[in-house]
């Protein structure tokens, strides 16, 4: 059964005709058992994460299945867009390689003419058909031993996060997927500055990069001094390597994104269209905010507390930013998850972690980056103001509003 405000969403996007079955579990069980050919067995429960709305709906499945659990795609398209004509999907290689990619026998890219909704495996994803390179010779991503694939994160047609195993279920590698070609200038770039990074595996021009696997606990904004601290200084030197030229330099992308968020959260909910768009433009980054460097992002989600102390998880997301957006990153996140208050500002939301920026950094560069800090971290929480609706919770209406009202309680600091 739908939600209130669940409800109320697919009453305004008539659009979709197949929101209210993405958003009530119910209903999202009947439609992805509806869609299996007869004869393959029916999931024992699927769950939706990572919703996103916007011509259509889309959203990263987590299917039970009798043989375990898998990472599926689905879109929902919008009525007037066209529907999909091929059904078909990629064949697989060998089942051995690809075991944890897709539920057994699972046909292809799976489709229902009328609506145009599509569920796929990551295998049978056309978009994301270097996959199957990797299926195929999991060794020559993985190294030796490598047996097996698993989906970690799988945006359909987008982007698709995997992790390679030994015979035993040892994690060997991390191995990312996304159409386009792959740019590791920073990956590089920072290993070669001693920036503690996961070794490069393979890298090829289909858009594949494996890394090595970081042993270690996955950070959070609940985090201990220690960890927090670790992840500040890190961020510091990080911050002195000089971004590489093959990296684009800033320009609009900060404020577009910002732009992009607002609409996002004018979609989920109409009221606060207008609170949204203001924040856009209250938080465009100005010329204050001093020279570019290169940026990892700030959330201590990207961060693994490893033996020999903070390593960066994913160097691939660096770009060329502002200075105080990895920073802002790492504040929103500590106040969405509660972890700290807006009341205080963006230093004092960062807590242990600004303390560990400011002991590593130049002090000359911290106090360029003070001015604009708060603001950055009100665009930060804007960014991620749909994150309560993209994730399921059941107030993400009320969610939303209190990440907008910490975003301008920021703005008046």
């Amino acid at each position: 059964m739908l939600q209130p405000a669940d409800a109320e969403l697919v009453r305004r996007r008539p659009d979709v005709p197949e929101l209210g079955a993405v958003l009530d579990p119910a209903a999202l069980d009947e439609l992805v058992a509806g869609l299996l050919p007869d004869g393959l067995p029916r999931p024992a429960a699927v769950r939706a994460a990572r919703v996103r709305l916007a011509a259509g709906a889309t959203a990263e499945l987590t299917v039970d299945h009798p043989a375990g659990r898998h990472v599926l795609g689905l879109r929902a398209p919008a009525a007037t867009r066209e529907n999909p004509a091929d059904t078909g999907g990629a064949e697989g290689p060998a089942p051995d390689a690809t075991a944890g990619l897709a539920p057994p026998g699972w046909p292809g890219l799976l489709s229902d003419p009328g609506s145009g909704v599509t569920v796929t495996a990551p295998t049978h994803d056309p978009a994301l058909s270097a996959i199957l390179r990797v299926a195929g010779s999991p060794a020559a991503y993985g190294g030796p031993g490598a047996a097996t694939l698993h989906t970690l994160r799988f945006r359909q047609g987008e982007r698709w996060t995997g992790r390679i195993d030994d015979a035993e279920g040892r994690p060997l590698a991390a191995v990312r997927c996304r159409p386009g070609g792959v740019n590791v200038a920073a990956h590089i770039a920072l290993a070669a500055a001693g920036i503690a990074v996961p070794d490069l595996i393979r890298v090829n021009r289909f858009g594949v990069v494996s890394t090595a696997w970081l042993e270690g606990d996955l950070a959070t904004a609940r985090d201990g001094d220690d960890v927090l601290a670790g992840i500040g200084e890190l961020l510091a030197r990080v911050h002195a390597v000089p971004p590489p030229r093959e990296l684009p330099a800033p320009g609009r992308g900060e404020a577009a994104g910002a732009e992009r968020a607002a609409q996002a959260v004018g979609r989920l909910l109409p009221k606060a269209a207008q609170r949204a768009a203001g924040l856009a433009r209250a938080c465009a980054p100005g010329p204050e905010d001093g020279p570019a460097v290169l940026s990892v992002g700030g959330a201590p989600g990207g961060y693994v507390a490893t033996a020999r102390g903070v390593a960066l998880l994913h160097p691939g997301r660096a770009r060329a930013a502002h200075p105080a957006t990895d920073l802002a990153a790492a504040a929103a996140a500590r106040i969405a998850a509660g972890a700290a208050t807006a009341g205080g500002g963006a230093e004092a939301a960062l807590g242990p972690l600004w303390e560990g920026y400011r002991a590593a950094a130049d002090p000359g560069f911290v106090e360029a980056v003070r001015p604009a800090l708060s603001r950055a971290t009100a665009g930060a929480l804007l960014r991620i103001a749909h994150a309560p609706f993209a994730s399921r919770s059941p107030d993400w209406p009320e969610r939303i509003g209190a990440l907008l009202g910490d975003a301008e309680a920021l703005l008046m600091d």
